[in-house]
Protein backbone atom coordinates (compact mmCIF):
# COMPACT_ATOMS: atom_id res chain seq x y z
CA UNK A 1 0.00 0.00 0.00
CA UNK A 2 2.69 2.20 0.76
CA UNK A 3 4.49 1.71 -2.92
CA UNK A 4 0.44 2.48 -4.34
CA UNK A 5 1.08 6.09 -2.62
CA UNK A 6 4.46 6.30 -3.69
CA UNK A 7 3.06 5.47 -7.21
CA UNK A 8 0.12 8.34 -7.15
CA UNK A 9 2.62 10.69 -5.86
CA UNK A 10 5.16 10.51 -8.30
CA UNK A 11 1.85 10.66 -10.94
CA UNK A 12 1.85 14.32 -9.46
CA UNK A 13 5.50 15.18 -9.22
CA UNK A 14 5.76 14.03 -12.82
CA UNK A 15 2.81 16.69 -13.43
CA UNK A 16 4.53 19.46 -11.94
CA UNK A 17 8.08 18.62 -12.92
CA UNK A 18 9.12 17.32 -16.13
CA UNK A 19 12.33 15.90 -14.39
CA UNK A 20 10.65 13.39 -12.29
CA UNK A 21 10.21 9.74 -13.37
CA UNK A 22 7.03 7.96 -13.02
CA UNK A 23 7.58 5.22 -11.15
CA UNK A 24 5.74 1.43 -12.72
CA UNK A 25 2.74 0.17 -11.63
CA UNK A 26 3.18 -2.05 -9.12
CA UNK A 27 2.40 -6.10 -8.93
CA UNK A 28 -0.58 -5.67 -6.33
CA UNK A 29 -3.23 -3.24 -8.48
CA UNK A 30 -5.46 -1.07 -6.88
CA UNK A 31 -5.44 -2.15 -3.11
CA UNK A 32 -4.92 -5.56 -4.02
CA UNK A 33 -8.94 -5.66 -5.70
CA UNK A 34 -9.57 -8.24 -8.18
CA UNK A 35 -11.34 -7.93 -11.25
CA UNK A 36 -15.52 -8.52 -10.47
CA UNK A 37 -15.98 -11.88 -12.24
CA UNK A 38 -18.95 -11.68 -14.84
CA UNK A 39 -21.23 -14.75 -15.27
CA UNK A 40 -21.91 -15.68 -18.74
CA UNK A 41 -25.86 -16.27 -19.67
CA UNK A 42 -25.16 -19.59 -19.59
CA UNK A 43 -23.79 -19.78 -16.23
CA UNK A 44 -26.51 -17.32 -14.98
CA UNK A 45 -29.50 -19.68 -16.26
CA UNK A 46 -27.25 -22.83 -14.79
CA UNK A 47 -27.30 -20.67 -11.49
CA UNK A 48 -30.80 -19.77 -11.70
CA UNK A 49 -31.80 -23.56 -11.83
CA UNK A 50 -29.78 -24.41 -9.04
CA UNK A 51 -30.83 -22.01 -7.18
CA UNK A 52 -34.42 -23.06 -7.51
CA UNK A 53 -33.91 -26.85 -6.55
CA UNK A 54 -32.65 -25.79 -3.41
CA UNK A 55 -34.45 -27.39 -0.11
CA UNK A 56 -37.14 -24.77 1.61
CA UNK A 57 -38.64 -26.22 4.55
CA UNK A 58 -41.53 -23.14 3.20
CA UNK A 59 -41.19 -22.87 0.25
CA UNK A 60 -40.15 -19.09 0.13
CA UNK A 61 -36.33 -19.96 -0.44
CA UNK A 62 -36.78 -21.67 -3.38
CA UNK A 63 -38.56 -18.73 -4.48
CA UNK A 64 -36.69 -15.62 -3.38
CA UNK A 65 -32.79 -16.65 -4.30
CA UNK A 66 -33.55 -17.49 -7.89
CA UNK A 67 -35.61 -13.75 -8.03
CA UNK A 68 -32.88 -12.05 -6.11
CA UNK A 69 -30.23 -13.59 -8.06
CA UNK A 70 -31.97 -12.47 -11.07
CA UNK A 71 -31.87 -9.05 -9.79
CA UNK A 72 -28.60 -9.19 -8.66
CA UNK A 73 -27.10 -9.98 -12.07
CA UNK A 74 -29.91 -7.88 -14.30
CA UNK A 75 -29.20 -4.96 -12.24
CA UNK A 76 -25.51 -4.52 -10.79
CA UNK A 77 -27.27 -5.11 -7.19
CA UNK A 78 -24.62 -6.62 -4.53
CA UNK A 79 -26.06 -8.83 -2.41
CA UNK A 80 -26.22 -6.69 0.52
CA UNK A 81 -28.25 -4.28 -1.07
CA UNK A 82 -30.52 -7.06 -2.54
CA UNK A 83 -31.40 -8.21 1.22
CA UNK A 84 -32.05 -5.11 2.46
CA UNK A 85 -35.09 -4.67 -0.64
CA UNK A 86 -38.47 -4.31 1.17
CA UNK A 87 -41.97 -4.97 -0.89
CA UNK A 88 -42.16 -0.76 -1.21
CA UNK A 89 -39.11 -0.79 -2.71
CA UNK A 90 -40.56 -2.31 -6.38
CA UNK A 91 -42.48 0.27 -8.54
CA UNK A 92 -44.86 -1.93 -10.24
CA UNK A 93 -45.70 0.86 -12.71
CA UNK A 94 -42.73 1.80 -13.79
CA UNK A 95 -40.60 -1.09 -13.18
CA UNK A 96 -38.09 -0.35 -11.54
CA UNK A 97 -36.17 -1.47 -8.40
CA UNK A 98 -35.60 1.58 -5.43
CA UNK A 99 -31.48 0.98 -3.89
CA UNK A 100 -31.92 2.85 -0.45
CA UNK A 101 -28.72 4.04 1.35
CA UNK A 102 -26.10 3.07 -1.53
CA UNK A 103 -22.89 4.42 -1.47
CA UNK A 104 -22.07 7.90 -0.04
CA UNK A 105 -25.72 7.85 1.91
CA UNK A 106 -27.32 8.12 -1.66
CA UNK A 107 -30.56 6.42 -3.20
CA UNK A 108 -30.75 5.17 -6.99
CA UNK A 109 -32.96 3.56 -9.21
CA UNK A 110 -32.37 0.55 -11.72
CA UNK A 111 -34.50 -0.72 -14.06
CA UNK A 112 -34.24 -5.06 -13.62
CA UNK A 113 -34.26 -7.03 -16.71
CA UNK A 114 -37.90 -7.41 -18.30
CA UNK A 115 -37.32 -11.51 -17.20
CA UNK A 116 -36.32 -9.79 -13.41
CA UNK A 117 -39.21 -7.80 -13.52
CA UNK A 118 -41.46 -10.44 -14.38
CA UNK A 119 -40.05 -12.64 -11.76
CA UNK A 120 -40.85 -10.15 -8.67
CA UNK A 121 -44.07 -9.64 -10.24
CA UNK A 122 -44.91 -13.16 -9.39
CA UNK A 123 -43.05 -13.89 -6.39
Amino acid sequence: RLYETLRTFSRYACAVDPQSRLLPKGPGGCHGRTDPYIYSDAEAASMMSELASLHSPDGLRARSLPTMFGLMYSAGLRPSKCTRLTLGDYDSAAGAVLVRQSKFNRGRIVPPSDTAAAAVERT
